[in-house]
């Protein structure tokens, strides 16, 4: 059975295995149903054995039908959970996550302002993905990015997808940990 520890909280709501900080809309409580409610609580906590990974992927199927995955998740961050699946994330995924909302954090000002005063450079890695999202919510194309920094596109791409992926989940993440 899932267990976690969650502070007295009067948003709580606690149903089948997850526990989330979720306000259900007026009058809509079963939309706040977490989809695990009902299924088999072995799913969601593989053995690390190679057949298990039908188990992540059933759990995961589970997850991505979710009303609250974005709730669980950031329990599960917040909580520093270390087993099982939540929010959709195996635990190596949710440390991923940490570590790129710590990349995100990153005081990458003075390499922004240089890319956009015309400077081409490689960035370091331990800024890249900052780098990466403060000049892509400045409006810079894949490619000039690319350019700018001496990199392939695909490096450009993949730092786009786990930069949008990561900057929600800043506010779960407590700067000691991060």
């Amino acid at each position: 059975m899932r267990t976690t520890t969650v502070e007295p909280n009067p948003s709580t709501i606690t149903l089948g295995m997850c526990t989330h900080d979720v306000v259900p809309s007026e009058g809509n409580e079963a939309s706040a149903r977490p989809a695990c409610q009902d299924a088999d609580p072995l799913l969601f906590f593989p053995e690390g054995r190679r057949e298990d990974n039908w188990r992540i992927g059933k759990a995961k199927a589970i997850c991505a039908a979710c009303p609250v995955i974005r709730a669980c998740l950031l329990t599960a961050i917040r909580q520093q959970d270390n087993d099982g699946i939540w929010g959709g994330c195996t635990p190596a995924e949710r440390r991923a996550l940490v570590r790129d909302v710590r990349g995100l954090r990153r005081d990458v000002k003075a390499i922004v302002r240089r890319l956009e005063e015309g400077a081409r450079f490689p960035v370091r890695r331990a800024d890249f993905l900052a780098v990466v999202h403060q000049l892509t919510r400045f409006g810079w194309g894949v490619e000039d990015l690319a350019d700018a920094m001496g990199v392939r596109p695909q490096s450009v791409i993949e730092a786009r997808l786990r930069a949008h992926a990561a900057a929600p989940c800043d506010g779960a993440v407590p700067t000691e940990m991060a």
